[in-house]
């Protein structure tokens, strides 16, 4: 009903082509580097200015981070203090920018904590394992044709003795989860002591549970003796609020299927530290448009037409008025409704948090007639 004239009838149509234009607009637009947030990083640990790099330009989809050039980098991981990298990219259109960071090298006693620490790290609590992902402390299951015995505590160190390996490297999983929240561009070092009966190869992981997408991963190489691994893992898409880190006991290569034997696998002390992190001082963003309404008995759902978010993921809103009982929150479904039954224009205030405290406040105006 095109403004209230359409009539019901019979349209007839022919000859229907589309041609595209032959000239496209000129791409005026610089493209984006991404993943280069300023840094902190533990002293003595290797920095790669290119670690977690992206690249997006509207126009030009052949970018990719390889393109991104280092026009200068003076950091030195060996000594404490401030320093910048400078990046440069540009596009096919010769559009070109340049971004600053600022990377600090911090020396241990100055590092933030890391939000992940692991349960009975070293066995010796002998916290109970089970295959649920909810457990708190270490979980151990299976997926798949995977199959082990039960765990089993040991002069202060945990032993899994693997029977099949299934199809996948995650045919068997033991990790702890526990509400771990890694924050976009963390970097840790995971340490651990490791043998196996036979030698075999082992891949630890770092995984975010929301799609179960792989963050960073290494295959480690396990000895018939104790050894002291350490590996990197990195987050450099975006904060997220429950990761997982662990082993993977399963088929670890289908090329190799010899590395995967079928033995008895020793962990102990596994730890993890937190060595580089982005600082992150930009606040969320939020769309909150005025809008008209009718009265109504039926309240009026506060984040309607609300659009919000931050880098970091899911920051927190919360609605209020200065009109007392005009907003009231229910707790079980987490909507904020707001009262309608009375025409008049309205103030309704959003105060939206990112994890790391930064804040951002906005007001809406709703304005309530009465029906005509």
């Amino acid at each position: 009903n095109i403004n209230g004239l359409s009539v019901p009838t019979t349209i007839y149509l022919d000859d229907v082509s589309v041609v595209r234009i032959a000239a496209k607009s000129a791409d005026t637009t610089a493209p984006q580097i991404w993943g280069v947030m300023d840094y902190v990083i533990l002293e003595g640990t290797a920095f790669d200015p290119l670690l977690g790099v992206r690249v997006y330009d509207h126009y030009d989809k052949s970018l990719t981070a390889a393109h991104v050039k280092v026009v200068s980098n003076n950091v030195d991981t060996l000594v404490p203090g401030a320093y910048t990298v400078v990046y440069e990219l540009m596009d096919s259109s010769r559009n070109k920018v340049t971004v600053t960071r600022n990377v600090t090298v911090v020396a241990a006693a100055e590092i933030a904590d890391s939000s992940i620490v692991f349960i009975d790290g070293d066995f010796s609590l002998m916290a109970p394992i089970t295959n649920l992902d909810a457990n708190i402390g270490w979980t151990l299951k299976i997926s798949g044709t995977g199959a082990f015995d039960p765990a089993v505590f040991e002069d202060g160190y945990v032993k899994i003795n693997v029977t099949a390996v299934g199809t996948v490297p995650h045919g068997i999983q033991f990790f702890q989860r526990n509400s771990f929240m890694s924050p976009a561009g963390s970097m840790y070092v995971l340490t651990f002591r490791a043998k196996a009966d036979v030698a075999r190869d082992i891949r630890v992981s770092f995984e975010e549970t929301t799609n179960f997408g792989v963050l960073s991963y290494q295959v480690v190489a396990i000895s018939t003796e104790w050894t002291t691994y350490q590996v990197i893992l990195y987050n450099k898409l975006q904060t997220h609020p429950d990761v997982k880190i662990g082993f993977f006991l399963g088929l670890i290569d289908a090329t190799m299927p010899e590395r995967s034997a079928l033995t008895m696998v020793y962990f102990d002390d596994v730890s993890l530290e937190l060595v580089g992190y982005a600082l992150d001082a930009d606040d969320p963003v939020i769309y909150a448009p005025a809008t008209t309404l009718v009265t109504s008995a039926t309240a009026y759902n506060a984040l309607t037409g609300v659009k919000y978010g931050d880098a970091a993921k899911k920051p927190v809103v919360v609605v209020t008025s200065a009109v007392e009982g005009l907003v009231t929150f229910d707790p079980l479904t987490g909507i904020y409704a707001v009262d309608i039954d009375t025409a008049g224009v309205y103030t309704i205030t959003y105060t939206v948090t990112d994890m790391y405290g930064n804040q951002t406040v906005v007001d809406r105006v709703l304005t309530v007639n009465d029906p005509v």
